[in-house]
């Protein structure tokens, strides 16, 4: 298809990727004319060459980390998206970066998982943070035909605080004292 946005031509064409095993929506815009539009539409549907197993295999985490941005970067607020990107560089890519995708495995991931408790980070916080990690892994499963499972299945990370605090148990004249005192303290708060 070919057309225009206010003075760019543009081109959008489905082309066939047989290592992914499906079709792939191309999008190119910035041509001054049409004919520049069609010729350049031609020309990516002749010279198109899908991504071979061995790029997939030798694929860094960096390259489907920076291919998980531009995905992101065109579903959400373009604000939304600078303003998670240090968190994002910080939490996941500083530890992940020049690591093949095929050398991820439990060990690893293990680590990062140990890195994230000790973070002085809220437990939601560090659930988006994960979340995104598991957004990273879907596409490395999709796109690269590779299994990061460990990752995707990874349960959230909860908080133990709770746990923590022991139960007490009262004996039934202790829990009638504890009543007859806050009976006490709320009859003169409110009787005055």
């Amino acid at each position: 298809m070919i057309g225009k946005k206010k003075s760019f031509w543009y081109f959008r064409i489905r082309v066939y990727d047989y290592v992914q095993g499906k079709n792939i929506d191309v999008y190119r815009s910035g041509f001054n004319t049409k004919k520049e539009a069609s010729e350049a539409a031609h020309e990516y549907a002749k010279s198109f060459e899908p991504k071979t197993e061995q790029y997939s295999i030798n694929s860094t985490f960096d390259d489907v980390y920076n291919e998980y941005l531009e995905i992101r970067k065109k579903k959400i607020k373009i604000t939304a998206y600078y303003n998670e990107l240090p968190t994002l560089n910080k939490h996941i890519l500083s530890f992940f970066t020049g690591i093949k995708i095929r050398q991820i495995s439990k060990q690893l991931f293990d680590r990062w998982i140990k890195e994230m408790t000790t973070k002085k980070l809220s437990i939601s916080y560090k659930n988006q943070i994960l979340n995104t990690l598991k957004q990273i892994a879907v596409l490395v499963r999709r796109r690269y035909k590779m299994d990061l499972q460990l990752i995707e299945e990874e349960p959230l990370f909860r908080s133990d605080e709770y746990k923590d605090n022991e139960k007490k148990i009262y004996t039934l004249e202790q829990a009638q004292k504890l009543i007859d005192a806050t009976d006490d303290v709320f009859i003169e708060h409110y009787s005055l």
